[in-house]
């Protein structure tokens, strides 16, 4: 029988076992949320250097902010049902483990590619933070529901035994740090180095990760033996069986650099192998990856490419990219990379700090309603972060990437923070909307949408103050801040003066607002929009409404000692037949949402401080609703 509590967790259910213990599906009863709850036999750790190094893993692994990782809430040493359990609790993924999912016959090559550049992306971001897995089989690979492909046990293959099970069994860790003379991982899909136990680098999960593809194509292991010591002999001295004639050359040689048995000839980095995984889905997406190889691919690249840019254009009429500078034009956009795939509305995106992921509301899931759905910018599935009643719109990332503000219908009505993770939200402030992080990520500035008072709240929820008194704030347009988190943005007008909407600045920390001077142009040219983003160099980027047609401009204004006029007319970024508004910028990034009948999300490089585009404009999604767009 299982135990029914351990620490503060309640057990569910028994997920499965191993060599590394038992792992629970439990509810954590201090934040009620789910988990999944590994226990350790008390012999694994009993030793006070093995239980030291657990810790120091367990903390590395805890470290590694990854949608493709999973995620360490917290470790136990020696504390439940008895002073001899420890446990790891970690996110609960609903899903599938891989070799769950892989049938005899194999997978099929589109969906090798959706899962393993999901695996590479979050193998890159562990070698980038210095850890190396050392243990990536597909047992350790999970897949949600949803598609999204988690990671597990980083770092935790130090802690297992030699148990004499066969080939399956992981290997004894001797030493207390990683040494020549020592063995870690599952035999299977030991690299050569591993196998002789040598020092290992990155490339030994290249190798890994080789033999991971190789099972998901073929449904039988790279290399076999009828026990540990005639699989290591493979490992070291034979070539896996080719793969099947159907497999697309490209991916077979992709395959056998990584099982390449010198280190030096494989893949020397994760994030190279990232990239050609990526080249290679983008292919196969769009119907050009056969098993005809890569000549014939090459042959046909560039006629297939002048068609897209034709889609491109046919798609979003008049998409124009911006130059380097006013004097010397860039090349211009090279490709276009598609984010979202809806049939319904998906808008008002939101980047992440380092722009790694994408937040926006989409109808997706339910056409009469919207949640708040999050994915990563370089592709995979998205994530739905809201599943409750009424509309969750509008999200924004925290300051530092680990949370999603949103406003939502409720009930109650108001501003809610959600893991970006997912979770259970939590309400930050009652009858408020469009959330605004300030560039510090201290504060939220939002809008309250029965009083249309301008407000700012700490991250927290507490000290909620109005900072506009006398002022009348468009409840439809969200606030913006000024770079040094001083100043908040917001387009109303004044109680006073009813005749005269514009944007207004007021100080943060509360005091009379002061009018623009460049209202007046748009009052002039009766021009209607918003500030998406204000430039550390006094420049910003809106979007503004102009005969009917929606567009994102940059627009160029003086010093606050001249009243912040207008210099000279606001520059297009884009123009044509679509609506482009909503733009979000961070890490030399800018994500927008067209709506164009069939707009989709686009990205390419920019000089967030300049405002600037630097590089090629790449399609993300194709789509007949409106998309975002994202410019990398």
């Amino acid at each position: 029988m299982p135990p029914r509590t351990i620490a503060h967790y309640q057990i569910v259910d028994k997920l499965g076992e191993g060599g590394m213990g038992i792992v629970y599906k439990a509810r954590d009863t201090r934040l009620d949320r789910m988990a999944a709850l590994k226990v350790l036999p008390p012999g694994k750790t009993a030793d006070p250097e093995r239980k030291r190094r657990f810790v120091q893993e367990a903390k590395a692994a805890s470290a590694l902010n990854h949608p493709n990782i999973i995620t360490i809430y917290e470790i136990g040493l020696g504390q439940g049902v008895d002073d001899g359990v420890d446990y790891i609790a970690m996110e609960y993924v609903s899903g599938r483990a891989l070799d769950a999912l892989i049938s005899r016959q194999g997978m099929r090559p589109a969906e090798v590619l959706k899962i393993g550049v999901q695996i590479a992306d979050a193998l890159a971001a562990a070698h980038a933070a210095g850890i190396i897995h050392r243990d990536l089989k597909p047992g350790n690979i999970m897949v949600a529901d949803s598609g999204l492909v988690k990671v597990l046990d980083f770092g935790l293959a130090k802690l297992t035994e030699k148990s004499g099970i066969g080939e399956d069994a992981p290997t004894e860790t001797i030493g207390a740090e990683t040494e020549e003379g020592t063995i870690l991982g599952t035999i299977a899909y030991l690299s050569p180095e591993q196998a002789q136990g040598l020092k290992v680098d990155p490339r030994s999960d290249i190798f890994s990760f080789g033999a991971v593809l190789y099972e998901m194509l073929t449904g039988r292991r790279a290399f076999r033996g009828e026990n540990k010591v005639s699989t290591i002999a493979a490992i070291l001295n034979r070539e896996p069986e080719p793969l099947a004639e159907t497999t697309p050359r490209e991916l077979d040689r992709i395959v056998q650099r990584c099982l390449r048995k010198d280190p030096a000839r494989r893949f020397q980095t994760m994030a190279d192998l990232k990239v050609a995984l990526e080249e290679l889905k983008d292919e196969s997406d769009s119907g050009r990856l056969t098993a005809t190889g890569a000549a014939i691919a090459r042959k046909r690249r560039w006629p297939l490419v002048a068609a897209g840019v034709v889609v491109a254009v046919l798609a979003l009429p008049g998409l124009w990219w911006l130059w380097n500078s006013r004097s010397a034009p860039s090349t211009g956009p090279r490709n276009l990379r598609q984010l979202t795939h809806d049939d319904g509305f998906s808008g008002y995106p939101s980047l992440s700090p380092d722009a790694k992921l994408v937040a926006y509301h989409s109808n997706r899931a339910e056409p009469g309603r919207t949640d708040i759905w999050v994915q990563q910018t370089s592709g995979g599935a998205p994530i739905r972060l809201t599943k409750g009643p009424g509309n969750h719109q509008v999200p924004v990332f925290s300051g530092d990437g680990s949370k999603i503000y949103f406003a939502s219908s409720g009930p109650p009505q108001g501003i809610y923070e959600i893991s970006t993770l997912g979770g259970e939200p939590r309400l930050i402030a009652a009858d408020g909307a469009w959330p605004s992080v300030s560039p510090d990520g201290k504060s939220i500035a939002y809008i309250g949408q029965l009083s249309k008072q301008l407000f700012v709240v700490q991250v927290s929820g507490r000290a909620l103050r109005p900072v506009a008194q006398g002022f009348s704030a468009d409840t439809s347009q969200r606030p913006f801040w000024s770079p040094d988190s001083q100043q908040v943005g917001f387009a109303g007008l004044n109680a006073g003066q009813p005749q005269t909407p514009g944007f207004w600045l007021a100080p943060a920390s509360g005091g009379t607002p002061q009018g623009v001077a460049w209202s007046q142009w748009a009052n002039e040219h009766k021009v209607n929009g918003n500030v998406s983003a204000w430039l550390p160099g006094g420049d910003i980027i809106s979007w503004l409404v102009k005969d009917g047609n929606t567009q994102v401009y940059r627009v160029h204004v003086s010093s606050a000692a001249t009243g912040r006029k207008l210099l000279g007319d606001p520059e297009p970024l884009t123009f044509g037949g679509s609506n482009n508004a909503n733009a979000s910028l961070a890490a030399g990034k800018m994500a927008f949402q067209s709506g164009a009948s069939t707009g989709a999300i686009w990205s390419l490089p920019a000089d967030t401080n300049q405002g600037r585009v630097t590089g090629a404009l790449e399609k993300l999604t194709a789509e007949r609703a409106s998309t975002t767009v994202g410019w990398h």
